[in-house]
């Protein structure tokens, strides 16, 4: 595939072939059956994914939540089991077919609709969270989808991507030579999916077809910040979903490519302005009273240092009051003491799992915001 050299950012980057989408299509539709045992089988640990979308939505709303590409459903179904609305979209009639037998199987009401996600009619201000999980990858215009659905986002709703560097070793040699990405290449016919490909279909098929789709030729997710940032998304967070990425060498240095991450950012509430600078004295933004009271909670919250220390540690994950004690060190009386002063601060929420209570971070974008101005 062939891009314009006075486009270096790849901002306008799209499929030249037509005939991409529907050979898609029908890889997919011929990939179903495998994939959604893949799906049912992944639905036995969601433990992570439930977070992340906890994590973006205020305690206790009941979300607007759209499933963008959603396969056979599995976040979708994620999502409606922690009770918001949802909706998932696909192209692939045998996909959203799955979808519907598994929404019956898990006793769901979601709505399973085939479409394009690139090219959905739907009003602005409608979505509270996106979530497009393995799907920017295989857009034939991800830049101007991007853009559709910063639109039907609500002001202060969240997109939350899944994705990873699947293909770029048909165009990155640095990349496909890594050891690693050679055993990730081989892993689709040895590993989980291999296993669960009912019908023996050829996965060097859409490896294929990943040549002409052209999110696979970039490197990501610097492509995604800086999509994201043109755009209009604010409060962008980036993490990588494995524990060893791919190292290349630049002129640079050492430079780490993860081969899957997740990022999350946020469409902007309405009325919030911008920080100006004014040749570095001064600047303007918007204040509201009930703003300022509920910040000044979060800092009396803060403003001990076993509270940030429990906070941080649970900004890694869901820890019941024994782990907590242990691994920062704190003894479990004051551990139980000062979760109850984060939770009134809705620093803090918990969970009840059989007899065993956990606790996690309530908002984690906001509160690693605080982290990261505190540290200035």
């Amino acid at each position: 595939m062939v891009y314009d050299p006075d486009d270096p950012g790849s901002y306008n980057i799209c499929t030249k072939n037509p005939e991409t989408k529907l050979k898609c299509i029908q890889y997919w539709d011929d990939r179903s059956r495998g994939y959604n045992l893949t799906t049912l089988l992944s639905l036995h640990d969601t433990e992570k994914f439930e977070h992340l979308i906890g994590s973006l939505i205020p305690k206790g709303k009941i979300a607007n939540i759209c499933d963008m590409g959603t396969s056979c459903g599995f976040m979708a179904i994620i999502a409606a089991k922690m009770g918001h609305n949802v909706v998932g979209y696909d192209l692939s009639e045998k996909m959203v077919d799955y979808c519907r037998k598994n929404a019956t199987k898990y006793h769901l009401e979601i709505n399973f609709e085939v479409a394009d996600v690139e090219d959905l009619d739907i009003l602005p201000n409608t979505f509270d969270l996106i979530i497009a999980r393995n799907i920017l990858w295989a857009l034939t215009e991800p830049l101007s989808t991007l853009k559709k659905w910063f639109k039907i986002l609500k002001p202060g709703g969240h997109i939350l991507i899944a994705d990873g560097n699947w293909y770029l070793s048909n165009f990155d040699l640095d990349y496909a030579e890594k050891q690693h990405l050679s055993e990730l290449k081989n892993s689709e016919n040895r590993g989980f999916h291999g296993q669960t490909n009912m019908d023996h279909i050829n996965f060097d098929i859409i490896r294929e077809l990943a040549k002409d789709l052209p999110v696979s030729s970039v490197r990501r997710p610097g492509w995604d910040l800086s999509i994201l940032l043109g755009i209009g998304f604010d409060n962008i967070y980036v993490n990588r979903d494995e524990k060893s990425p791919y190292e290349y060498s630049t002129d640079f240095g050492n430079i780490a490519l993860p081969g899957s991450f997740i990022i999350t950012a946020r469409r902007p509430p309405e009325g919030a302005q911008p920080l100006i600078y004014n040749d570095g004295v001064s600047s303007e933004v918007e204040v509201r009273d009930e703003d300022a009271e509920r910040e000044a909670s979060l800092f009396k919250a803060l403003a001990d240092p076993n509270r940030v220390k429990i906070l941080k540690h649970l900004l890694c994950g869901r820890l019941n009051v024994k782990s907590l004690s242990e691994s920062a060190g704190i003894s479990v009386a004051l551990v139980s003491h000062n979760l109850k002063l984060l939770q009134n601060a809705k620093l803090v929420t918990s969970t009840k799992v059989g007899k065993e209570v956990f606790y996690m971070a309530s908002d984690i974008p906001k509160i690693r915001e605080l982290f990261y101005y505190s540290d200035l």
